[in-house]
């Protein structure tokens, strides 16, 4: 429906009643991002995180926009968050091998 002007204004409204309601603020985020207001899209995620710092859809979000905005280290970081979105359709680590990170040698290693 693309209404985004309709949704901004409803998600302004109802912060002004309750303006610490991180999914609200995150869902205004995501109204921003979709209007390519990416620089005021992620002040709202980083509002929402700090509300709340386990609102997983805050963090995808902001790495998306992170990213989109050149801000790479904090667009990876927050990267990392997507597979813990309870939609993700990302596997699940089922095995006991450790998470290789960038910080660790490969040498004599592999990686999976």
């Amino acid at each position: 429906m693309h209404r985004f002007d309709e949704a901004l204004l409803a998600y302004d409204q109802s912060l002004a009643v309750r303006p610490t309601v991180a999914q609200v603020v995150c869902n205004r985020g995501a109204v921003l991002q979709a209007l390519q207001r990416a620089d005021d899209a992620r002040a709202c995620f980083d509002q929402a995180i700090t509300i709340d710092a386990d609102l997983v859809e805050a963090h995808c979000h902001r790495a998306y926009v992170s990213l989109l905005l050149g801000d790479w280290v904090t667009g990876w970081q927050s990267y990392e968050w997507r597979a813990q979105h309870p939609q993700s359709r990302i596997s699940r680590r089922n095995f006991s091998a450790p998470r290789w990170t960038r910080n660790d040698p490969l040498q004599g290693k592999t990686i999976l």
